[in-house]
């Protein structure tokens, strides 16, 4: 961040299909990138099948602006961190998401504090079954 910075403005890998109507937000960047990589690595879906957005910290701004240029968005997964923190973000989030009729999955990583640390903890075990 820097001084006089737009706050509004996340952080955002699209997803492939602009009429996409999942987004998984994440607090950090490196958490999102880190969440497409895990998606890779799981081959559950193509990793552009959703939108991953980062806030660039616990911020309200731009979830709000995200929803307010793409409103066929049906679905939001919160990929926050698994500290108090981001829990207790996760869960004001939740509430105000839910009362705006989106569905909220709620995904702190399995694994770790941050998507970074659970893709780090994920590579390792992939390396050592090679």
């Amino acid at each position: 961040d820097v001084s006089g910075s737009q706050k509004q403005y996340g952080f955002l890998i699209s997803a492939e299909d602009p009429e996409c109507d999942t987004v998984e937000i994440y607090e950090a960047p490196i958490d999102a990138m880190s969440g497409a990589t895990i998606r890779q690595y799981k081959h559950d879906r193509p990793w552009r099948s959703v939108h991953y957005l980062a806030l660039g910290g616990l911020n309200n701004q731009p979830i709000d602006y995200f929803l307010e240029h793409h409103p066929g968005i049906k679905t939001v997964v919160l990929c926050f961190d698994r500290d108090e923190p981001g829990r207790n973000f996760a869960g004001t989030v939740a509430k105000k998401l839910t009362e705006k009729n989106l569905v909220v999955v709620d995904m702190p990583p399995a694994v770790g504090k941050d998507y970074n640390e659970y893709l780090l903890a994920a590579k390792k075990l992939i390396s050592m079954e090679r």
